[in-house]
């Protein structure tokens, strides 16, 4: 994970983790993708790439899940981010499980959810970040929120199924 620091709209500044590893495209359709570092390039247009959560993920509250302050503190920074990161297989680590930013204890990540996706690459948008964590941020309970749910996401050539998380950083 590389340290990427932003500044907020309130002139704060907010530092996260990104994996080196990722391809990141940002900005508008019409620019040439960034290379961030080694293999991470932050693609430009789309921020969207997978659809709503069809039943509510799995929760875990427990004093290894992370901080919901450092997933507050994750999205606050990917506020003003538009783009997307493409995971190709071999970023996944043994576990299954590529971490895709970070910000303290709270990382965002995915994984395949069935073999039939396996094996092929993986777009996850700045926007579906933001919305998946908003929207279930609110179960925190002890300032703890763990996450896992399952969706459909588009890698620009067919859809995968894919299950995303906040996990332990």
């Amino acid at each position: 994970m590389v340290p990427r620091t932003f500044i907020n709209a309130d002139g704060t500044d907010s530092t996260i983790h990104v994996n080196r590893r990722l391809q990141f495209t940002q900005g508008s359709e019409s620019t040439r993708p960034t290379r961030l570092s080694k293999r991470v390039v932050f693609s430009p247009g789309r921020v969207e790439w997978c659809g709503e959560v069809a039943e509510d993920p799995a929760t875990d509250f427990s004093a290894s899940a992370p901080s919901a302050e450092d997933c507050q503190a994750l999205i606050n920074s990917l506020g003003d981010q538009d783009g997307f990161w493409t995971l190709q297989p071999n970023d996944f680590s043994s576990d299954g499980w590529a971490r895709i930013v970070s910000s303290g204890s709270c990382a965002f990540a995915a994984r395949y959810a069935d073999s039939g996706s396996t094996g092929n690459p993986m777009r996850i948008g700045t926007n579906d970040i933001l919305f998946y964590t908003t929207r279930y941020l609110p179960l925190a309970q002890n300032g703890k929120l763990g996450l896992q749910g399952t969706v459909q996401c588009n890698n620009a050539e067919k859809m995968l199924f894919v299950t995303w998380g906040l996990l332990s950083s």
